[in-house]
């Protein structure tokens, strides 16, 4: 049997603005996505991409991110966390 992904991107600003709970019961409820991913860098262009404004983001109605922008700020102390294990 065949299961199709269903996959939805998810942005740094879609978090602070809308919370993940509410962010996976909308995916879930109105595109059926089953599998996220969460954008840490991105290229320039408008957001949302298909749309003129978010309908559902109760903080802005639509963003511009900075071109060749990353969205986390890496800890700059050496951490053996990622240590290769054989």
């Amino acid at each position: 049997m065949f299961f199709p992904e269903i996959s939805g991107g998810l942005y740094a600003w879609d978090l602070a603005d809308e919370g993940v709970e509410r962010i996976l019961d909308n995916l879930q409820e109105m595109t059926a996505c089953n599998s996220t991913y969460l954008i840490a860098l991105m290229h320039h262009e408008k957001r949302p991409l298909t749309d003129y404004f978010y309908p559902h983001n109760p903080v802005r109605k639509t963003y511009c991110p900075e071109d060749s922008r990353a969205y986390f700020k890496p800890d700059p102390k050496p951490s053996n966390q990622f240590e290769a294990k054989s």
